[in-house]
């Protein structure tokens, strides 16, 4: 890794609560050595960045940011969260795309990464950072609300399979 990205970690992120780190040593496993608490405001400025969300260690460790801050996620050991944040997978939908309808079956976790979802039961848009359906990965039932796309939006998903390899 090199230097510059080293640092753009470090202004990206507040390290706080990490322990320091060499460029050179980080590594995904490590991610203790350098993942920490980002706030809205830090991962929303990399969404307006027009980040690639590939698999460089940016994008992971934005990846595993966005899991520190779902309820269910927040005790998971950071090496699982690691993890977690590789199974995640990346979908595009244009404005208007169902995502998924009330009554389908559905095993994935979603997280809005980019653009804005309509879920019909909720009074609010869900914006980036957001997540829904963390039901799928415990529960095998079928979803309670539609899910539709409001503008260009892509989403990470995690399926319950990938879930339960890495928490069992």
């Amino acid at each position: 890794l090199d230097k510059s990205l080293s640092t753009k970690l470090q202004q990206t992120f507040s390290m706080q609560d990490c322990k320091p780190c060499e460029p050179s040593s980080l590594t995904p496993s490590e991610d203790e050595c350098c993942i920490a608490t980002a706030t809205e405001s830090t991962l929303l400025g990399c969404w307006e960045g027009n980040m690639d969300w590939g698999e460089d260690i940016s994008g992971q460790m934005i990846k595993m940011a966005l899991l520190k801050q779902i309820p269910m996620f927040q005790h998971i050991p950071s090496s699982q969260t690691s993890q977690l944040a590789r199974r995640l997978l990346s979908s595009s939908f244009t404005a208007g795309d169902m995502v998924f309808r009330a009554g389908d079956m559905g095993s994935n976790l979603y997280i809005v990464m980019t653009g804005q979802i309509d879920l019909q039961s909720a009074p609010s848009s869900l914006g980036p950072g957001s997540c829904f359906e963390e039901r799928a990965l415990l529960f095998n039932a079928p979803k309670q609300t539609t899910a539709k796309a409001c503008k260009d939006t892509t989403l990470c998903t995690l399926s319950r399979e990938a879930f339960r390899e890495v928490v069992s």
